[in-house]
């Protein structure tokens, strides 16, 4: 039984909303809200099932400089949960399916353009 695209239910819907604002020349603000909706059980895969998920992330960026950008990005913000698969730790290696879930999670960066 090999697992391929044809027998792999997808998701009913898979939603995603991205803003990017500007407030001024020096600070950029982004959010990323996205919605998937549940994938039904494959009898032979139920690791597979996915549970409907919904994530949001911001980010904050300054531009003192040119050349010098630093960011604030905060993710997976509204729930911190990682329930997108029902059984992250059963995933079967045959499967060529590796899953992942992005936990709550706050990153910082400093970027240097030359």
């Amino acid at each position: 039984d090999n697992l391929n695209a044809a027998n792999l239910e997808i998701p009913k819907s898979i939603s995603s909303l991205r803003l990017s604002w500007l407030p001024s020349n020096h600070i950029n603000v982004d959010a990323w809200l996205r919605h998937t909706s549940s994938r039904p059980v494959i009898a032979s895969y139920p690791e597979l099932v996915r549970n409907a998920f919904d994530s949001f992330d911001l980010r904050l960026a300054w531009r003192p400089r040119k050349a010098l950008e630093m960011s604030l990005t905060g993710q997976n913000l509204n729930n911190g949960v990682c329930d997108a698969y029902t059984d992250l730790a059963g995933a079967r290696s045959d499967t060529g399916v590796i899953p992942t879930c992005q936990p709550r999670s706050l990153i910082g960066q400093l970027k240097l353009d030359f």
